[in-house]
Formats: C-alpha cells, sequence, structure tokens
C-alpha cells in the first residue's frame, strides 16, 4: 500500500471515530460548558515509558467492545478534560485509553518539556503494546484533540506497519 493510499485509511478511520463521538455528544444533550456536573471518579493509571518515564493515563472499559480508542489531547489540557465523553464511548462499547502527555496533566516530571518529537512517538509505542495486550485485534482508532492530532498523525505516518 502506497504512503497516500495508507493516509488516506487512516483519514477515513479518523472521520469515523469523529462522527461516533460527534452523534453520542448530540444524542446525549451534554452542552460541556452549559451543564456543570459532578465530577466523574479518576480512573488514573500509570504505565512506564520506553526509558522509564512515568506516563499517568486514564481508560474506561467496556465488556465486549466493538472498537479501542487511544486519544491525545491538546497543548494546554489532559485527559481529565474528557472523563464524560470517554465515558461515554466506553457506554456505548468502545474503550477508551486516554494518557496525559509527557510533562503534561498528572504527569510531574519535567513539566511542559518535550526534547524530541520522537519520545511522544515510543510513548504511543507502549500504550499500543498496552492496548493490544488487552484487547487483541479488535479495531483500534487514534484521536486527537487540537494539538493532540498532531501527535496522532504523527504516530499514524512514522508507525505505518501497526
Amino acid at each position: 500500500m502506497s504512503s497516500k493510499e495508507n493516509c488516506s485509511v487512516w483519514i477515513k478511520k479518523l472521520s469515523t471515530v469523529f462522527l461516533i463521538i460527534l452523534s453520542l455528544v448530540i444524542s446525549s444533550g451534554l452542552h460541556p460548558v452549559s451543564q456543570a456536573q459532578d465530577p466523574l471518579p479518576l480512573k488514573v493509571k500509570t504505565v512506564t515509558s520506553f526509558d522509564g518515564t512515568p506516563i499517568a493515563y486514564r481508560d474506561y472499559l467496556c465488556e465486549n467492545p466493538k472498537g479501542v480508542l487511544l486519544l491525545f489531547h491538546g497543548i494546554q489540557s489532559h485527559g481529565g478534560w474528557y472523563e464524560r465523553s470517554s465515558q461515554m464511548l466506553a457506554d456505548n462499547g468502545y474503550c477508551v485509553y486516554f494518557p496525559d502527555r509527557r510533562g503534561a496533566g498528572l504527569n510531574q516530571q519535567n513539566r511542559g518539556n518535550l526534547t524530541r518529537h520522537e519520545d511522544l512517538v515510543r510513548d504511543s509505542d507502549v500504550f499500543l503494546d498496552l492496548i493490544k495486550k488487552n484487547h487483541g485485534n479488535i479495531p483500534l482508532f487514534l484521536m486527537g484533540v487540537s494539538w493532540g492530532g498532531k501527535q496522532a498523525l504523527l504516530y499514524a505516518s512514522s508507525r505505518q506497519e501497526h
């Protein structure tokens, strides 16, 4: 498969996930700014990345999933901002893994510091390995919110074999 065809496949997958999320939000009647609700209990776990750095993440699991989403947050946010939408996805049959980017969110080591983009790719490898170990060969989707979209595309373009 050529790079152009592979890119087209990823764009279709990302578009599908976006439409799923959009339809869930619309059908639920949730409006993130206008409806304040009690926060969900934290589901924070930690995985050790390739260089020993602990990476905090949240997971939202379900029985008999249709697929798994690995979500990446924006530059000023963290996975906790998306607890409700992640839980909605899990309630509708999609497991969600939402790591806080290295140096952001609940990751206290080297705050705000990312010296090499390759570290993001290798951190993503760790999560893909975890997802494959936990879920086998079910469909996997990468999705990024705002700046996190760069991380998803960086991973998809540099790890086309996955």
